[in-house]
């Protein structure tokens, strides 16, 4: 089996007042496995004041069904059968965002989001033969707030936080997605360490994860033992890296 893949993308922006800008993009795709699918990009820009910019936002995008989604097959009293008339999973995403920037180095974000997803690929038994296989089955629907602040300082140190808030629902049963949390919140600090001569450093950062050690799990899909399978609770990470 032999699977290919092509796209163009073709964007262009027009000055519709001094500050006022639209920018227009559209993308097709052809997948060997899938039927060809056009995404067009739409951002109208807007300068408020020198400082601050708003921003509204639309566009689409797609993801193909890989080979194992559709073609991988084995039965011995169960087990799973190929699917070769999957489609590719759809999103529509419509944001409204807001930067303003407090000094050269630093920025503030806020935005509004709500995206709406197709043709979702779900793993399900077929009830005739008792065998798994993927299908289009559910439709999502998100909406939601996200604040970011951003700040970068002379040394090289940089700040990045941010927090999230949303709402995802299936459309099919107007219940709560599982394992798909109304707040999150980011920090990331990141610092240089000491530099190596002219041309390399040592950058030092540390993260946090799941801050408040909060209990979650993914959920177990028609082929696990488990209904649900546990994430990792609280998590540090330190990343040192080399730039040469």
């Amino acid at each position: 089996m032999t699977a290919g893949r092509a796209g163009v993308y073709l964007q262009g922006e027009m000055t519709l007042r001094n500050d006022l800008l639209l920018n227009a993009g559209i993308r097709y795709d052809h997948n060997s496995s899938t039927d060809g699918t056009f995404n067009p990009r739409l951002a109208l820009i807007y300068k408020a004041a020198p400082a601050t910019t708003l921003k509204a936002l639309y566009g689409t995008a797609f993801r193909a069904p890989n080979a194992y989604e559709m073609y991988y097959e084995v039965h011995s009293a169960g087990g799973q059968k190929s699917n070769p008339a999957l489609k590719a999973e759809r999103i529509r995403t419509y944001e409204l965002i807001a930067e303003h920037h407090l000094a050269v180095d630093a920025r503030i974000t806020a935005s509004l989001f709500r995206n709406t997803v197709s043709d979702l690929i779900t793993q399900t038994m077929d009830p005739s033969d008792g065998l798994l296989m993927f299908r289009n089955l559910s439709r999502a629907r998100a909406h939601g707030a996200k604040l970011e602040f951003e700040n970068a300082w002379n040394g090289g140190t940089r700040l990045r936080t941010s927090y999230g808030w949303q709402i995802t629902r299936d459309e099919l049963t107007d219940t709560e997605l599982a394992n798909s949390p109304r707040h999150l919140a980011k920090l990331n600090l990141s610092a240089p360490a000491f530099q190596l001569g002219s041309r390399a450093g040592v950058e030092l950062s540390a993260s946090a994860y799941n801050l408040f050690d909060r209990r979650y799990a993914d959920p177990g899909a028609e082929g696990h033992v488990q209904d649900a399978i546990a994430q990792d609770g609280r998590t540090l990470r330190l990343k040192l890296l080399i730039d040469f």
